[in-house]
């Protein structure tokens, strides 16, 4: 036989009942590397699913302490520079045998792979003699890479997830011991075939929905990361989703031309689907549910949920409506379009509520304060306006905001929140209509503004493949921003404000918590941080890095100052 078939790498899944093998392929004749492959089996040696298929000989699997998830390094020839031998290591869903996130690409074959105890961090060793680390949810690097001496064949985290040793067992034999740079999130299962576009919580936090360009409306579990039960599906990609106040009821619109009502916590449709006679470009509910709205180019249709029929007139808003919403007491609702004016109307009758409210340009978005009584306007003339709903006239001066494109007010209505495409997001006082701080700077277009239920926690989506976090009490960055390989198609808090979600592209949903605020001695603090990040911050304010020998001695110094003090995740891994 030309070819020589070897399982070189076995690992058991933590419940003991799944083995994963990895194989190498070797071309006897050619003396040269053919392929290799992983599969799954049950404990008895009954196969599960499809092999799933790499580019190059396995050299290592490790399963997640979950289960749910294989972790794989191998060995890639590379017939471009003359069949030299590179790495690459993928993250697998165990249920779907779909692979997670993008391929981590290395320069020398991977011979060693880790999880870090929570999941949520991966590590790899490579023939090149470097460690390095990874944010499971993404497979992108986090911190630098570390380099050992020689060949890393071994890999291991220890199981409080702080430290991390990488060794090779070759002479001359050696060991380094690490500090794990923190990271946070996890990554759903990959059952969206195609960008996910449409992300909403309901049930009070306790159900997540997701719609995508496959059609489906996914329900599921955010604590355990689960779906529960089978899509909710359409016959053409979902352009719109929404949630009723009380989360208990959702409205999806399609590209195949209707719009369904679905029971939230049953998983079912209401009533038949709204035929529209075109696809509706978005969906809105009424608080209570009663009502819906959808809109075809400049054109916006009342329905009733009882009767499933339109109720009176469209309302005519002019040239291509581009936004529309309704109050939150649901008698008002507002319309924006690329006529340069933004509209109100009767919700009961349809009826206009005033003059249109002229603009210099057309509208990119609205919003309504909380109380209903503002309703905020961004406008391609570069100013965001506050407009009084009961007399629809012009409050304040216009907040300059070049291409603003995106609204959300604080819960209490003191705060507007204006992100743009000239890479910057502003939170503006609502009193005085001035910033409240420096603006908050992003590396490309802001494509999405949200404020946590809490009031405590901004966020801010961009084109630059990233979301991030801000302090609402100072305007300062939570943390490093969290890099995603794909576009950021859609993001929201739950309820709690202490998670955050995000579905990109690339068809997969993403968990992240979001950081809370520490108590305890200054000092105390300020040792842990220095040590777990090994940054100090000068008296100036900016970073600088501690010299290794500094931060071992932080650490032994560590069970003097006293417990950690920062508050561990709230979700399951």
């Amino acid at each position: 036989n030309r070819y020589l078939n070897q399982v070189v790498a076995v690992a058991f899944s933590p419940d003991g009942q799944t083995i994963a093998t990895g194989n190498q392929l070797i071309d006897t004749e050619r003396k040269r590397f053919a392929g290799g492959q992983v599969r799954l089996w049950r404990l008895g040696g009954e196969p599960l699913g499809e092999a799933l298929p790499h580019r190059g000989p396995i050299k290592t699997v490790t399963f997640s302490p979950d289960g749910r998830r294989l972790f794989t390094g191998t060995i890639v020839p590379d017939a471009e520079v003359n069949n030299d031998l590179r790495g690459e290591a993928r993250l697998w869903d165990v249920e779907t045998g779909k692979q997670i996130g993008p391929t981590i690409d290395r320069s020398k074959p991977v011979w060693a792979v880790a999880f870090s105890p929570d999941g949520r961090t991966l590590m790899t060793g490579c023939e090149d003699g470097t460690t390095a680390f990874w944010v499971a949810a993404t497979g992108l690097p986090v911190g630098p890479i570390q380099f050992e001496i020689g060949n890393v064949t071994s890999v291991a985290f220890a199981p409080d997830g702080r430290t991390a040793l990488g060794s090779r067992t070759y002479e001359p034999a050696t060991a380094k011991l690490w500090e794990v740079p923190p990271g946070r999130g996890a990554v759903l299962p990959p059952i969206h075939v195609g960008p996910v576009r449409h992300v909403a919580f309901a049930a009070r936090g306790k159900i997540l929905l997701t719609g995508g360009s496959d059609g489906n409306l996914l329900r599921w579990d955010p604590v355990m990361g689960r779906p529960l039960g089978p899509p909710l599906r359409h016959q053409g990609a979902i352009n719109g989703l929404t949630v009723s106040r009380d989360g208990a009821v959702a409205a999806t619109t399609s590209a195949d031309k209707s719009t369904q009502i679905w029971d939230v916590l049953k998983g079912e449709p209401i009533g038949q689907p709204l035929v529209l006679g075109e696809a509706s470009s978005g969906v809105a509910l009424s608080p209570d549910a009663g009502a819906v709205l959808t809109v075809e180019e400049s054109t916006l249709r009342r329905w009733d949920r009882a009767s499933w029929r339109p109720v009176g007139e469209p309302l005519k808003h002019g040239w291509w409506l581009t936004s529309f919403a309704f109050s939150p007491d649901g008698t008002v609702i507002a319309t924006g379009g690329e006529d340069r004016t933004a509209r109100l109307w009767d919700a009961a009758t349809g009826r206009p509520l005033g003059a249109p409210l002229n603009h210099g340009g057309g509208i990119y978005a609205i919003a309504f304060r909380p109380d209903g009584k503002l309703l905020a306007t961004a406008s391609r003339d570069n100013f965001v306006r506050l407009w009084d709903v009961e007399t629809g006239k012009l409050v304040g001066k216009p907040m300059s905001h070049r291409q603003a494109s995106t609204l959300a007010f604080s819960p209490d209505g003191t705060t507007l929140l204006s992100g743009s495409q000239n890479n910057t997001a502003w939170l503006f006082d609502v009193a005085t209509g001035k910033p409240k701080y420096a603006p908050l700077q992003h590396r490309a277009s802001v494509t999405g503004v949200f404020i946590s239920a809490d009031g405590r926690t901004a966020a801010t989506t961009s084109s630059d493949k990233s979301l991030r976090l801000w302090d609402m009490a100072t305007g300062h960055q939570l943390g490093p921003p969290i890099q995603h390989p794909a576009d950021i198609a859609a993001a929201a808090f739950d309820p709690g404000g202490d998670l955050i979600v995000t579905a990109g592209e690339d068809g997969l949903i993403r968990l992240w918590d979001v950081p809370a605020p520490t108590t305890g001695d200054a000092a105390a603090v300020r040792q842990w941080v220095e040590t777990l990040t090994g940054m100090q911050l000068d008296g100036q304010g900016p970073t600088q890095e501690l010299d290794s020998a500094t931060v071992i001695k932080k650490r032994l110094e560590l069970e003097s100052v006293g417990p950690e003090p920062f508050p561990p995740s709230r979700r399951l891994p």
